[in-house]
């Protein structure tokens, strides 16, 4: 007598795995999996304040001087890339940008490891000492993020 069971196989869906809830583009030449790029634009006043931004998936504030903080609107498995660019209109403006630290949604530094990406501190920094200092005219910074999407 030959006997056949019934089994089937577990699929995990998107919710069974660590990743951002939103719609990217599918289709990008990578051999990683799930990248995503943020790309964007940080207009800063002469009193150093966040006049404007335009990272979709983020938001912008200052929080302490010379230091920005960038909050994704989802947390990411890992964090592959921050390229930051200055962009000037007079004298005074950033003389470096740099990644000042790296945030998980508990507000833990994460910056060994880059996993569970919630926050990213960065700086305007002096030239001289590389000590984050505040911006005296109007400047800003270009922006590019990219985070990996899954946890495979």
């Amino acid at each position: 007598i030959i006997r056949f069971e019934r089994f089937s196989l577990t699929r995990l869906t998107y919710k069974d795995k660590q990743m951002a809830n939103r719609y990217f583009s599918q289709f990008k030449g990578s051999l990683e999996k799930g990248v995503v790029q943020l790309d964007g634009y940080i207009n800063l006043g002469s009193d150093a304040s966040v006049v404007s931004e335009t990272i979709m998936g983020a938001s912008v504030a200052k929080t302490t001087t010379g230091v920005y903080t960038i909050t994704l609107e989802d947390s990411y498995p890992k964090l592959l890339h921050v390229g930051l660019t200055a962009f000037s209109i007079g004298t005074n403006a950033a003389g470096l940008l740099k990644v000042v630290d790296v945030l998980d949604s508990s507000g833990n530094s994460v910056a060994a490891t880059l996993v569970n990406v919630k926050k990213i501190k960065v700086a305007t920094c002096t030239s001289a000492t590389g000590a984050p200092a505040d911006v005296s005219v109007k400047c800003g910074m270009s922006v590019h993020i990219v985070l990996k999407n899954t946890s495979v």
